[in-house]
Order: structure tokens, then C-alpha cells, then sequence
């Protein structure tokens, strides 16, 4: 009897562990997430209800991160399959980030240099906003500097594949800008 009193139980162990994890995420990957976030919902309180639920969806996944993946590629899968279950609940078409193109009306002037970092910037987010679905999500996990293996991995596709996509969005998306 006495020997339980100075060992704590299974569940408080798992619940200490969870909540160390979590600090780790929060800590290492909260800004990363959030971006993601904002890549598919330019509307700041849309980007914040999604953002919370990809926490909770993070903090309720915990329990069954078996460390077969680095907790960097897991919490991508986890925030990629919240944003598509966000998307599909959504109404996807009316609130994605194509909002971006009809709200700002970026003004393009004819020669680039004239432009801001701003403007280049309002620009290229409406481009984005027109491509679809997972040329956007490509670009925003190549935006945040991800390996074609990490992207793979978060994806389910060979890397090969990760790279043949990333190579047609982009050019789209240089298409789109080039053409305003």
C-alpha cells in the first residue's frame, strides 16, 4: 500500500507526457501552424477558429503519437487533415482564401519595380487564392521551407510526385502573376 503513494498513477503519467508534447508543439511549431491556417482562410476570424481547431485537433491526437514520424511531420498531417475537415464543413468555395482576390482588388502596376513588398505580396496571396486546393497547400508547405521528403511524408506521395507537382504549381502560379 504504501508503495502507491509515492508512485503516480499510468493516467497522470500519460497526462504529463501529453501536456509536455504539447508545450513542445506550441512552443516549436505554433507560428508554422498558424500560417498554414492563414494560407487557406485569408478572413482573420475564420483563420482563428481554424487555428484552435487544429490545437485541439493536436492535443486529442496526442495520446496516439506512437513517434513512428518526427512530431514535426505529425503535427503537419494532423493540421492538414484538420484544414481539409474545416474546408469540407465549411462550405470549402465561400470562405477558402480566394476571399483574398475579391476583397483587396491589388492594383498592378505595368512595371514590377514600382510596385511594394507589399503589393507584391497582396499580389501573389490572390494569385494563390485562384489556385486550387492542393496547389495551395503545396505552395504553403513549400513557403514554409519543408523538405520534398517531409512533404511526401505529410502528403502520402512519393517524393518524385511531391516534386513534379510543386513544378507545375509553380508554374502556374508564375503564369497567374505574370498575367495579374
Amino acid at each position: 500500500m504504501l508503495f502507491y503513494l509515492f508512485h503516480l498513477p499510468p493516467v497522470t503519467i500519460k497526462m504529463e507526457r501529453r501536456e509536455k508534447l504539447f508545450r513542445q508543439v506550441l512552443d516549436k511549431h505554433k507560428d508554422k501552424i498558424y500560417r498554414l491556417c492563414s494560407a487557406w482562410l485569408y478572413d482573420k476570424q475564420y483563420t482563428d477558429d481554424l487555428f484552435h481547431d487544429v490545437l485541439i485537433n493536436i492535443w486529442n491526437g496526442l495520446d496516439r503519437f506512437k513517434g513512428r514520424s518526427t512530431l514535426n511531420t505529425w503535427v503537419y498531417r494532423v493540421t492538414v487533415n484538420s484544414i481539409i475537415t474545416y474546408n469540407k464543413s465549411r462550405n470549402k468555395e465561400k470562405r477558402l482564401f480566394t476571399s483574398l482576390a475579391e476583397k483587396d482588388e491589388v492594383a498592378v502596376p505595368g512595371d514590377n519595380e514600382e510596385m511594394s513588398k507589399q503589393q507584391r505580396i497582396n499580389r501573389l496571396r490572390a494569385c494563390i487564392a485562384r489556385l486550387n486546393q492542393q496547389e495551395r497547400l503545396l505552395m504553403s508547405l513549400v513557403l514554409e521551407e519543408m523538405s520534398y521528403a517531409e512533404i511526401s511524408e505529410i502528403l502520402g506521395i512519393t517524393v518524385n510526385h511531391v516534386g513534379v507537382k510543386i513544378n507545375r504549381a509553380r508554374k502556374k502560379l508564375m503564369r497567374l502573376y505574370k498575367n495579374g
